[in-house]
């Protein structure tokens, strides 16, 4: 007995001493040392993408137009990481809209009257449609907070109480115009606009009713595109995140008719 065990560990001696195998048991915890690595590094991003709500979504916002035009043309801004629900906004007359009907360049807007740079937007769009009255239709989209007894949300009730009476555009204007959205303002702006008084406080008052139910959809459609902040501007199949200034917006306008009338003339 006391013979075997000795043999064994001189075997065994011999194996440790074996320069294949120190090669492949370092091998080994190089693997183990970079698979653990692996899993530190990565381990954050994994818990923020379980613990997510609805797609994530980084944006960014290029300032040079012109480069990217040349760029095969390419002006979409948006870059996400992960794909989405949809593939562009709902074109739908449960949405407000101005301009020309039958418009060659559609501007899907996603906004929120408590929105300070929505409101500066708004003026560039003002000014889009009256340097561009027969080329160009204005799709609204509420996107307000996500919280019904907030002004945000209030507000665009107001806004689509108005809609359902059919001055939804004049009651955006005067209610931008007024600075305010207190609950006081929302009514006083109704009184302005010459809307039914009754019908708007009971629109305005009433919990999960039509009005509310618009705003939902647009919530819906922005969380299926992605979209979590405003304000948000779709100028026909490209988007932007983040505020457009006039010259930015005309340079896509006019990139956009100049392609429609090379596809015309082919």
């Amino acid at each position: 007995m006391t013979k075997t065990t000795k043999k064994k560990n001189i075997n065994l001696h011999q194996n440790i001493d074996n320069p294949w195998i120190i090669s492949i048991v370092l091998a080994c915890v190089g693997i183990c040392l970079v698979f653990l690595l692996s899993v530190l590094i990565n381990w954050p991003k994994w818990i923020v993408s379980q613990s997510s709500v609805g797609p994530t979504t980084i944006y960014t916002l290029k300032d040079n137009f012109e480069e990217q035009i040349n760029n095969e043309g390419n002006l979409t801004t948006k870059t996400t990481i992960s794909p989405h629900l949809l593939g562009g906004p709902i074109i739908s007359p449960d949405d407000p809209s101005r301009g020309a009907e039958q418009a060659p360049i559609i501007i899907v807007y996603f906004g929120d009257f408590a929105c300070n740079f929505c409101q500066e937007q708004e003026q560039i769009f003002e000014q889009a449609l009256n340097t561009y009255p027969d080329k160009i239709r204005i799709i609204w989209k509420d996107l307000p907070e996500n919280n019904t007894s907030s002004l945000s949300y209030q507000a665009a009730k107001a806004g689509r109480c108005a809609f359902l009476q059919n001055h939804f555009w004049e009651y955006h204007d005067a209610l931008l115009s007024s600075n305010s959205l207190q609950p006081d303002n929302l009514e006083t702006t109704a009184i302005k606009v010459g809307l039914d008084l009754n019908s708007f406080r009971q629109c305005l008052q009433t919990p999960n009713n039509l009005a509310e139910t618009l705003i939902n959809k647009n919530w819906q459609e922005a969380d299926g595109l992605g979209i979590s902040a405003t304000p948000y501007t779709y100028v026909n199949n490209r988007s932007f995140m983040g505020k457009l200034s006039w010259e930015e917006l005309k340079t896509v306008i006019d990139y956009e008719l100049a392609q429609l009338g090379s596809g015309q003339s082919e």
